[in-house]
């Protein structure tokens, strides 16, 4: 049985119109709408060809032979239709009891190719509960769109994870010794782990970078990028001087690419 009533009703009605017109049966349905309660359960918006009153009052007669409709009516360009309630609660019951959990899913008839990207967390900044409502967000809409049928895929893009985890790993493996202060919140203590880190790899590339480029527009502009960093570095160091120095000296003269590699 179909997990849609209503889309058993508008299957009986547009059946018999279908055999009283010989209409095409595609055509019938997508002439459906559901009104404001005040002009019935169902109504079928009709098409230039029906416009007249002789044909209008006919449609009201051939709609109410499906047993499901107990009153029809034509306005104007409309057929307001409703049900015979005690049928149609049958119909809704049985229909509850044979699909049982899968009852309200209603599959699409031409199923769509979805892309679902979400969570986004960034060790950049604090950590919030918008990290876990957009996962719970995302995780739904993938599921819903997957129970009635569409091609889903999830791209679960989390900025923490990556590159910007690897280099998190670097900085804090480089503090072994260092415990986090009592009165620093932790997701702030590892955001700023990770703008240490984070900047001090940056100046290491481009000093690196410097000394290998000939060219001097490229060198100005890279000395340029370099300056900023440095006072970049400069604020951080004055948040956490151990750390800074610390997580710099370990790392300016290792290959830091490769320690980076291994954790991605």
């Amino acid at each position: 049985m179909s997990v849609n009533p209503l889309e058993v009703v508008r299957k009986c009605i547009s059946t018999e119109i279908t055999k009283e017109l010989n209409l095409d049966h595609n055509v019938i349905e997508e002439l459906f709408t559901v009104p404001r309660e005040e002009y019935g359960d169902l109504t079928i918006v009709l098409s230039k060809m029906f416009k007249d009153n002789i044909q209008s009052n006919k449609l009201v007669e051939v709609v109410k032979r499906c047993s499901y409709i107990e009153k029809a009516k034509a306005v104007g360009m409309y057929i307001n239709m409703w049900f015979n309630k005690p049928r149609f609660t049958e119909l809704v019951f049985r229909s509850i009891v044979a699909n049982e959990t899968s009852y309200g899913i209603y599959k699409e008839e031409k199923p769509k190719r979805i892309v679902v990207e979400y969570v986004s967390a960034n060790p950049i900044h604090p950590l919030h509960i918008g990290a876990a409502r957009n996962a719970a967000i995302g995780n739904f809409i993938a599921n819903i769109n997957k129970a009635v049928g569409n091609n889903v895929q999830t791209r679960f893009y989390i900025n923490d994870v990556g590159r910007q985890t690897a280099i998190l790993t670097l900085g804090v493996k480089q503090l072994k010794d260092i415990e986090p202060p009592k009165d620093v919140k932790p997701d702030h203590w590892i955001g700023l782990i990770y703008a240490i880190t984070s900047t001090i790899i940056e100046i290491i590339s481009i000093k690196r970078s410097l000394e290998l480029e000939k060219n001097e527009e490229k060198r100005k502009e890279m000395q340029r990028e370099l300056d900023g960093l440095l006072i970049d570095a400069s604020r951080l160091r004055e948040q956490a001087p151990d750390i800074f120095d610390t997580i710099l000296e370990k790392l300016k003269n290792m290959d830091i690419e490769k320690e980076i590699s291994k954790d991605l």
